[in-house]
């Protein structure tokens, strides 16, 4: 499904299923709409190679917003299948996109090596709430650069076998993001990394909960307020600075 172009656009109840074995292809493609809303949509196992600027990744990409001032995707399934090598909702990986909003609630997502990634480089207002992310195998939500970003009462947890050094949620160069009450665990993964990252970021870590990884809470190069967290059953340190 490809969109550009339009004002406004709404996908809405649609399942799209990965149903060949083309060297391209994407669930969902949006590119240069005002506004877009995703709702109740089915999408699942799509795998491939992309293209983006100057930069080929062969993974998996359900989602692949371009160029979108306002998006919001919430209460969709998204599932990777057995290929579980790519990325469920991917914002702002390539160059020269323009976004000024996004929100990403209420969503359940299984089986990808990655459930969200956000490249905030262009400081939009981001909120990340209510998600369902599981059997991810490297990074359940990962935000890049930004000033503020929302991450808030999402579930996830890493139980297959494959997520050496899982990460629930990376955040990198985010001024100040909030990180609240969210459920962060990894079960039956022998080499877990740490539940939450948090590199040159100040913000807020409260009512988180985190078991079962190597440290509770990284952080690097980075100064936010922690504060009435439940850590439990890691590996090595609780907080690792």
């Amino acid at each position: 499904m490809y969109y550009y172009g339009f004002n406004n656009v709404d996908i809405i109840r649609n399942t799209v299923h990965y149903t060949t074995d083309p060297l391209w292809s994407i669930g969902i493609t949006s590119n240069n709409n005002k506004s877009l809303n995703i709702n109740q949509c089915y999408i699942n196992g799509f795998n491939t190679g992309i293209q983006r600027g100057y930069l080929i990744q062969e993974d998996l990409e359900d989602v692949e917003l371009i160029y979108n001032e306002d998006i919001r995707i919430y209460n969709c399934t998204l599932n990777g299948g057995q290929n579980n090598n790519g990325t469920a909702i991917s914002i702002g990986m390539v160059e020269d996109y323009q976004v000024s909003g996004v929100k990403i609630d209420l969503n359940e997502i299984s089986d990808y090596k990655t459930g969200i990634q956000i490249n905030n480089a262009d400081n939009f207002s981001l909120g990340i709430t209510n998600n369902s992310i599981i059997d991810y195998e490297l990074i359940g939500i990962s935000v890049l650069n930004g000033s503020e970003a929302l991450i808030k009462e999402n579930l996830i947890s890493a139980s297959v076998s494959e997520a050496e050094d899982c990460m629930s949620i990376y955040v990198s160069q985010v001024k100040n993001p909030s990180i609240l009450g969210n459920t962060i665990t990894a079960y039956n993964v022998s080499n877990p990394g740490p539940g939450m990252v948090l590199i040159s970021s100040n913000g807020e870590i409260r009512r988180n909960t985190i078991q079962n990884h190597l440290y509770g809470i990284e952080l690097g190069s980075a100064s936010p307020k922690i504060g009435a967290n439940t850590i439990i059953n890691n590996k090595a340190y609780g907080i690792y600075i």
